[in-house]
C-alpha cells in the first residue's frame, strides 16, 4: 500500500511539472534578470536579434512613439513589450532599452517575484526553497518607493521597477531597465 501511494504521488507531481509554464516553451525566457533582460534576451540587443531569438513570430503590435523616440514591439499574448530607442539607424538595428512584463509566466531571479504577487513580497524574506533554487541574488538591492502615480505604487530597485496596485497591493507589471552607472 505504501508503494502505491508513493507511485501515485510521483505520477501527480510529474504531471504538475509537465504542465507548468516553464515546460510549455517558455523556459528560455522565464527568468527576469534585473538590469539585464529576460532569459537570453539582453538590454542592448538589436531589434532584429531580439525578434530572431524570441521565435515568437511578428509582434501583435508595432508602434513608434515620436515624443519619446522609442519603438515598441508588443507581444500581447505573451504579456511582454520590448522598447527600443528610435535612432537614425535602420529599424532592425535599434537597441533594446527596456522590457515590460505583464504576465505571471516570468519570475525574477533570486526573489521569485512575478506579476500577480503581493507587493510586500518584493522585500520580504526569501523562503528556503527560493534560496536553494535561485542563488543568482538574495535580495533586491537598493529598492526605493516612487509613488508619483495616484493609483499605483512603484518600487524601483537596481535595474527593475515594480508597478503595484495601491488598492490591492498586487504587482501589475515589472519593467527591466539598465541601471545608471554610479
Amino acid at each position: 500500500m505504501k508503494d502505491i501511494k508513493s507511485f501515485l504521488l510521483f505520477i501527480c507531481l510529474s504531471g504538475i511539472i509537465m504542465v507548468s509554464p516553464a515546460m510549455a516553451g517558455e523556459r528560455p525566457l522565464s527568468i527576469i534578470y534585473a538590469g539585464e533582460g529576460i532569459g537570453n534576451i539582453r538590454l542592448g540587443d538589436r531589434m532584429e536579434d531580439v525578434i530572431k531569438n524570441l521565435m515568437w513570430g511578428k509582434p501583435e503590435e508595432f508602434r513608434k512613439d515620436e515624443k519619446n523616440g522609442e519603438y515598441y514591439l508588443i507581444y500581447k499574448a505573451k504579456g511582454v513589450s520590448f522598447i527600443f530607442q528610435a535612432g537614425k539607424k535602420a529599424i532592425g538595428e535599434n537597441i533594446l532599452q527596456k522590457v515590460i512584463i505583464n504576465s505571471p509566466a516570468f519570475i525574477t531571479a533570486g526573489r521569485g517575484v512575478r506579476v500577480g504577487d503581493k507587493g510586500v513580497d518584493i522585500e520580504g524574506p526569501l523562503f528556503p526553497q527560493a534560496q536553494q533554487k535561485m542563488a543568482l541574488q538574495t535580495n533586491m538591492d537598493g529598492c526605493v518607493d516612487d509613488d508619483k502615480e495616484k493609483d499605483k505604487r512603484v518600487k524601483v530597485c537596481k535595474g527593475v521597477r515594480f508597478i503595484i496596485n495601491k488598492e490591492n497591493d498586487v504587482i501589475e507589471a515589472i519593467e527591466i531597465f539598465s541601471p545608471s552607472p554610479k
